[in-house]
């Protein structure tokens, strides 16, 4: 149990020391090619910080363990919008600064559009509406990209 506990322990360290050097990275990014925080944000970070929950829900998909895919994802989703966004803004008061609210429609429109996947067809996200919904996430960078990019 001690070891558990170590590890766990040093996980979170290293949890802790790696998100500092992600952020650190993606402001000198923004900061050399002259690109929005915003962007970076949206795109390097956001992409960076959900590799653990694709590679999770990647095995759980391989491994014909749809549930826990995405309960991860669902989870994770639930967990940044209330805790983690709470959690910060109780430190001190976040400014949502160039996000709009087109930002924040994504993230509901994603959610509810997923739950419309998931009903539509026998309770199964299929391949098709995978597709779709990679090809949303694609088109939103590109908004991203092109309607944001300047610092």
């Amino acid at each position: 149990m001690f070891h558990d506990i170590l590890f766990l322990i040093l996980g979170l360290a290293l949890i802790m020391a790696g998100g500092n050097y992600l952020t650190d990275g993606a402001e000198s990014i923004a900061r050399r090619f002259h690109i929005s925080p915003l962007v970076i944000g949206l795109t390097v970070v956001a992409f960076g910080s959900s590799m653990p929950d694709l590679a999770t829900s990647a095995i759980a998909a391989v491994k014909r363990q749809p549930g826990i895919a995405l309960g991860n994802v669902v989870g994770t989703c639930i967990f940044n919008i209330f805790f983690i966004i709470g959690a910060c803004a109780t430190c001190r008061p976040l400014e949502t600064g160039n996000i709009s609210a087109i930002d924040f429609g994504v993230l509901t429109a994603a959610g509810t559009v997923l739950l419309i996947f998931g009903l539509w067809k026998k309770h199964k996200i299929t391949r098709l509406a995978g597709g779709c919904l990679v090809a949303a996430y694609i088109a939103y960078m590109a908004y991203v990209i092109i309607f944001n990019s300047k610092p």
